[in-house]
């Protein structure tokens, strides 16, 4: 492979990763995965903040909540409670709290049902009227009047749609004291975001809490809420404060909201109740089907922090962005890129949890999956290189080498520098018996094709036992079995590698003798020991190969083959570690050139293979 065509392959899988993350990024699978982790650094940063406060989080947000005793304790449809909602502004006005904000729809009055219901509601009104205490009510439009972001036929809210009493709008006179729930859900139908406005409306009611904050003379953007500040909410009954107030229990009602923010709403099980990212309700299990009122409340306690988190800025996230590319460079190796990958995780795991207590949000999900995907993108690349340098390594050398060793070679088990190592071997040496006569006959042409026809046969049956073809040498080859690959018995390999060239000779004989070539005849020697196999030659040019008194042995062997009319001739290591049959023989004690006598066994092919 050029350095050309590397390169190009290397821009080509940067583009692929970085297409792949792109459309990753604007999907809704992003976007839930971003939630996700989200909400659970939410819950870790909720739990710390907890932890290290010993569980005492005293913030000034209170909650007043109408439950199901509230509903046993009044005798009255809740569409009749304005006399009750009169009282408890009675007594928050008394308690003088830092704003009141009623989560409440106020329907409206049969007074011919209930004459003059409506008076302590009036006298409230009137109170809170004439003094500072901001006072928000939330806003009673119809749902066809209202719809998503970006619908044109948004309405402003009034009071005639509020309050359809001319005493009570005669009283607040200024829409400023209604406002809008604008908790905005996220793709994932998760509610994490606290609205200020409408976007493109410009006749819209603005939120309840920006509502608040106009009253305070303050003004704040609109952004994800931060549920890691503050404990789970728990709340005052509704049905409590209005008995406080019966009692005239002034120090209850001081204890319980002087400057302190009130929020006044339903908490029933089943009204109101939206997916929150953490759980917020202290009197339930693990619920995270979370009260309306607890959203506002919990915006209300994040802006008194420091503010609504803020997206990331754009700079920060390019720089994580270019800092999950530059895995591609540290992935070439599996085990490195999974390091690399995973200090990438913590730090950006790490790095966007801290931010979030500095009130900026990052798309922690997608980053984390932009580095994965770059990661994944890059070991394929190097899967897809290295099957095909395989492939042309095979195709260029494959003929060279045996294909264990090739196959060694490949998966980076046998290189150049490794020294030898002792492994116990068969070595096997076969040679065509009067090959030199033959050659003084025939043509150079000639000579290369039969060699070419016998050792296509021969390293076919070595191949089938995983033999490993150290050399051809003329008309003869050098074989050993237990090296690389290790065997279980390589005499028992070399020996059935054996018999199988036998049968294999029948068919290149067959073929000479249709061409009128005198058919030949080989011997094959057989020894079993230590040797020592690695690579013998210079830096530029070596081979794989055996060395030692085994490969000695089994070449005398084989030169006994012609002498005691055997066409298999072995030692007696390999004689006790094969199954023995009818045609194998001893063939008693000889003297090896330059090695001192030992036993020697034969086998003779002249008994049909079976």
């Amino acid at each position: 492979m050029s350095n050309v065509s590397l390169k190009w392959r290397h821009v080509i899988g940067l583009l692929c990763a970085a297409l792949i993350i792109t459309l990753l990024w604007v999907s809704p699978f992003a976007v839930s995965l971003n939630g996700a982790v989200l909400d659970s650094q939410f819950k870790v940063l909720r739990n710390l903040s907890t932890e290290s406060s010993n569980g005492n989080q005293n913030d000034n947000i209170v909650v007043i909540g109408i439950d199901e005793r509230t509903y046993e304790f009044f005798d009255r449809p809740s569409g009749l409670w304005h006399h009750y909602i009169g009282e408890v502004l009675s007594g928050l006005a008394e308690a003088k709290p830092k704003l009141v904000v009623m989560d409440l729809i106020f329907e409206k009055l049969y007074r011919t049902l209930v004459p003059n219901h409506y008076s302590e509601l009036h006298r409230s009104l009137l109170r809170f009227r004439k003094s500072s205490i901001p006072l928000v009510m939330a806003v009673a439009l119809k749902n066809s009047d209202v719809k998503l972001v970006g619908d044109a036929s948004h309405k402003k809210a009034t009071l005639e749609e509020v309050f359809p009493y001319p005493a009570m709008r005669a009283i607040l006179k200024d829409d400023a004291y209604f406002g809008l729930a604008l908790i905005e859900k996220d793709q994932d139908n998760v509610m994490r975001r606290q609205s200020m406005v409408y976007e493109n409306c410009q006749d819209c009611s603005p939120s309840m809490l920006a509502r608040v904050y106009e009253q305070l003379g303050e003004t704040h953007s609109p952004g994800l809420i931060n549920f890691s500040v503050g404990a789970e909410f728990d709340y005052i009954s509704l049905h409590q404060v209005v008995k406080w107030v019966r009692e005239q229990n002034v120090s209850q009602l001081n204890l319980a909201f002087a400057g302190k923010s009130v929020f006044v709403g339903t908490v029933t099980r089943f009204e109101d109740r939206h997916i929150g990212p953490v759980r917020m309700t202290a009197w339930e299990g693990d619920n995270r089907m979370t009260p309306g009122v607890l959203f506002m409340a919990q915006a209300m306690r994040s802006i008194d922090s420091g503010g609504l988190i803020q997206p990331a800025r754009s700079w920060l996230i390019a720089l994580f962005v270019m800092l999950a590319f530059c895995l591609w460079a540290l992935s070439r190796r599996i085990d490195v890129g999974l390091v690399s990958l995973s200090v990438f995780v913590i730090s950006v795991l790490l790095f966007s949890t801290w931010s979030l207590t500095v009130q900026e949000e990052f798309p922690t999900g997608t980053l984390l999956m932009a580095g994965l995907v770059v990661c994944i993108t890059r070991f394929s690349f190097e899967a897809a290189n290295s099957f095909l340098e395989r492939r042309r390594l095979t195709s260029s050398f494959g003929g060279y080498v045996s294909p264990n060793v090739m196959k060694e070679i490949l998966d980076g088990k046998i290189r150049p520098d490794m020294k030898g190592a002792r492994r116990n071997v068969c070595v096997m040496f076969a040679d065509i018996r009067n090959f030199t006569t033959r050659s003084e006959s025939s043509t150079p042409e000639a000579i290369i094709d039969l060699l070419n026809l016998y050792f296509e046969e021969m390293t076919a049956a070595i191949d089938e036992y995983g033999g490993t073809v150290d050399k051809f040498i003329g008309d003869g080859l050098m074989v050993f079995f237990g090296a690389p690959n290790s065997s279980a018995n390589p005499s028992e390999d070399g020996f059935n590698a054996a018999k199988k060239m036998l049968e294999r000779l029948k068919v290149v004989n067959q073929t000479l003798d249709e061409q009128g070539i005198e058919p030949i005849e080989i011997g094959i020697g057989l020894h079993t020991g230590e040797a020592v196999i690695g690579h013998v030659g210079s830096v530029r040019r070596n081979e794989y190969t055996a060395i030692g008194d085994t490969v000695n042995v089994a070449a005398r062997l084989e030169g006994l083959t012609k002498a005691l009319e055997s066409s298999i001739v072995f030692s007696e290591t390999v004689f006790a570690d094969i199954d023995n049959d009818e045609q194998t023989q001893s063939l008693g004690q000889h003297k090896l050139k330059g090695h001192t006598p030992i036993p020697v066994y034969g086998w003779n092919s002249s008994v049909s293979y079976q």
